[in-house]
């Protein structure tokens, strides 16, 4: 990440903290503070790591299905060295999740363009909800070829850093789904206008979240206030910096997560988990 990108992150963190101290000054949750949010709950697919093997894929989606779980996404670990393998993985889990699970697939990195187009295509035929992050973010001329020709809906944007290179990804790249990042881009207010952009234009906006429940819920006050996002990506791998940092950890049920409705962000930090991991210089 460059200096823009630190810089993004920064602005970030500080204009979220500002919302939460303006809702809990006065006694709002953040969404309410916006207009109002849309619905009182989200659909959550349950974000992992792929294993290294077919079988390993398998065992962890069946897994988080017994959870509650409606949609997984498996990305990095295993994926990006022979995309047959990859499409065939996906094959062998859809057989054993079934017709109603929706399931998603990160790359994590690049991949060459012919390897993308082919998985655009072979993902097809297992009913993928998108592919995700197959080509570098700013290969725009390669996104466009890509999106031309995928049956399988493209989805990127988590490493990009305030809206304008969203314009690009949609006018330029052809992108039809985009993962803003809510800690990344610039903060809510900047997610929302970016979302904005989106929705007139028939763009689906599904942000990308991984790490701490500070960040699920930011992401959730968002979700709330989009007409149209189907998913929260939930970070279902052990990790004790996403479940442990707030006092009542965020939790799906049936693979549902509420709009938090409290003040502020809705959440309270757990000191003895932030002394616990403290680092001192």
């Amino acid at each position: 990440m460059g200096g823009v990108g630190r810089s993004c992150t920064v602005i970030s963190g500080i204009e979220i903290a500002l919302w939460d101290i303006l809702g809990k000054a006065l006694n709002q949750p953040i969404h309410r503070l916006l207009g109002g949010a849309w619905r009182d709950s989200v659909q959550a697919y349950a974000s992992d790591l792929a294993p290294e093997t077919a079988e390993g894929a398998i065992a962890l989606a069946l897994d988080h299905q017994a959870a509650g779980y409606k949609a997984v996404k498996l990305g990095w670990g295993g994926l990006g060295g022979n995309p047959r393998k990859d499409a065939a993985m996906i094959g062998e889990i859809r057989r054993a999740v079934g017709p109603d699970m929706d399931i998603m697939l990160d790359m994590g990195f690049a991949v060459p363009l012919e390897d993308a187009i082919y998985l655009g295509q072979a993902l097809a035929e297992h009913d993928v909800y998108f592919l995700e992050e197959p080509l570098s973010p700013d290969d725009l001329s390669g996104f466009a070829r890509l999106t031309a020709v995928s049956p399988t809906p493209i989805a990127t944007g988590e490493k990009e850093t305030s809206r304008y290179p969203f314009i690009d990804l949609v006018e330029r790249g052809g992108l039809r789904i985009i993962q803003r990042d809510v800690a990344r881009v610039g903060g809510i207010a900047e997610t929302l206008r970016i979302a904005s952009f989106a929705e007139p234009r028939g763009v689906r906006v599904i942000p990308h979240c991984w790490s701490t429940d500070i960040l699920v819920a930011a992401t959730l006050h968002v979700i709330g206030l989009i007409k149209d996002c189907p998913y929260l990506e939930l970070n279902a791998t052990t990790n004790p910096l996403r479940t442990r940092l707030v006092t009542s950890p965020i939790r799906q049920a049936d693979g549902i997560v509420a709009i938090p409705n409290e003040p502020g962000l809705g959440i309270e930090l757990d000191e003895g988990t932030i002394a616990r991991y403290r680092w001192n210089p």
